[in-house]
C-alpha cells in the first residue's frame, strides 16, 4: 500500500536457526516481533512502531507422493505453479494470489470457491509459548473463513514450512462455477480444460480485475465477504434481487462484499490519494500520495454506508496495524 511509518529493527529469516535466535533477541530487548513474507496483506500506521520485523525467507520446495512440502518463505505462486509442473491438483485456482506459502495458513487464503484448508495436510512451527518447534495438523490449525487458529493468537506460532496433500491431475478437473471463468474457457475454445488452462483463465480474470500491486500500491481484496444466515440472505435478495450469493457447507450465506460497496455508490470513490479500484470496488488502491489517515477515512465512509444501507458489519481482510 506504500503507507505507514518505520520498525525497530529487521531481521532476514532464511533458516530456523535464525528464527529461535530472533525470538530470543526480541525478549531480551523486551519488544515485539513481528514475522512477515511479502507483507502484501499488512498496512501499518504511520509512526515509530515498536516492533523488530523478521521476515521470512526459508526457503524450499519438494514433493513425496501427492503431498507437497514448501518453506515458509516461499512465493505462494511458485507453489502453485511447483503443483502444476509435477500435475498435481487442488491449488490451480488459488493462482496469481500475492504472499507467501508462511502466511496463506494464517488467513486461510482462497478464491473461487476453494480455500488452503481444502488441501493443507500439516505444517512446522515455533512455538514461542513453548519455545520449541511443533507439527500442526488440520485440526490443530483451527481453519473457518479467512480465519485459522493463527489469528486467534498472534505471535504465538512462527510457521517455517507447510504441507498441501494434492490429487494427481488425471482425475476429474473441477471448473469452479464463477463469473467469467466458463467464459474465457468458452472464448478460447477450451473444452476439457487442463490444470494450466485453468490456473491460466483464472490469472487472466483476475488481473483484469486487481491491479498489480508493483504498478497501483493495493493490498488486494481489502474486505472480507459477510457471512450471514440464510433467512437473512433470502430478506436482502427480496429487496436487492441482482444480489450474487454463495452458500457455504454450514448453510450460511456469503455476500460479496464488493457488491455491497457498488450498490452504496462507492465504486472508484476517493478520500484524498487513497480510493477503491475503479475496475472492483473491494480493492483499495493508493494513487500515489496517499496518506495513512485518508485510508481510516475511507474505511469508515465504506463500512458507515454499508452498514447504513444493509445492516451488514464489513470486516478488513488486511491485516491492520495500529499505533498503541
Amino acid at each position: 500500500m506504500r503507507l505507514g511509518g518505520h520498525a525497530k529493527d529487521g531481521l532476514e529469516l532464511t533458516s530456523e536457526e535464525l528464527v529461535v535466535a530472533a525470538v530470543n533477541q526480541a525478549k531480551q530487548l523486551g519488544q515485539k516481533l513481528m514475522i512477515l513474507g511479502g507483507g502484501t496483506n499488512t498496512v501499518f500506521a504511520d509512526g515509530d512502531h515498536d516492533l523488530i520485523i523478521g521476515q521470512m525467507q526459508i526457503g524450499g520446495l519438494d514433493r513425496k507422493s501427492n503431498l507437497i512440502t514448501a518453506g515458509a518463505g516461499v512465493a505462494w505462486d511458485d507453489l502453485v505453479k511447483f503443483a502444476l509442473s509435477e500435475q498435481l491438483a487442488g491449488v490451480e485456482t488459488l493462482t496469481a494470489i500475492p504472499g507467501t506459502v508462511g502466511a496463506a495458513p494464517v488467513q486461510n487464503i482462497g478464491a473461487y470457491g476453494a480455500e488452503l484448508a481444502d488441501v493443507f495436510h500439516s505444517l512446522r512451527a515455533y512455538d514461542t509459548k513453548e519455545n520449541k518447534f511443533v507439527e500442526l495438523t488440520k485440526a490443530d490449525c483451527n481453519f473457518a473463513y479467512r480465519h485459522s487458529r493463527f489469528k486467534a493468537e498472534p505471535g504465538r506460532f512462527i510457521i517455517t514450512q507447510v504441507t498441501l496433500v494434492l490429487k494427481p491431475a488425471s482425475e476429474i478437473i473441477s471448473i469452479p462455477d464463477y463469473p467469467g471463468v466458463r467464459d474465457y474457457l468458452l472464448a478460447h475454445d477450451i473444452k476439457n480444460p487442463s490444470l494450466a488452462d485453468l490456473s491460466q483463465a483464472i490469472a487472466a480474470i483476475r488481473w483484469s480485475k486487481l491491479p498489480k500491486p508493483t504498478e497501483l500500491p493495493n493490498a488486494g481484496s481489502f474486505f472480507e465477504n459477510p457471512v450471514v444466515s440464510a433467512n437473512q440472505a433470502e430478506q436482502i435478495k427480496k429487496i436487492h434481487p441482482t444480489v450474487r450469493l454463495f452458500p457455504l457447507l454450514d448453510g450460511q450465506v456469503k455476500i460479496p462484499a464488493g457488491w455491497l460497496i457498488e450498490q452504496v455508490g462507492l465504486k472508484g470513490a476517493r478520500v484524498g490519494g487513497l480510493g477503491t479500484y475503479e475496475k472492483n470496488a473491494l480493492v483499495i488502491v493508493n494513487h500515489g500520495n496517499g496518506a495513512y489517515a485518508e485510508l481510516e477515512a475511507l474505511i469508515a465512509q465504506i463500512t458507515t454506508a454499508v452498514h447504513t444501507k444493509f445492516g451488514l458489519t464489513l470486516k478488513p481482510e488486511v491485516n491492520i496495524i495500529r499505533q498503541k
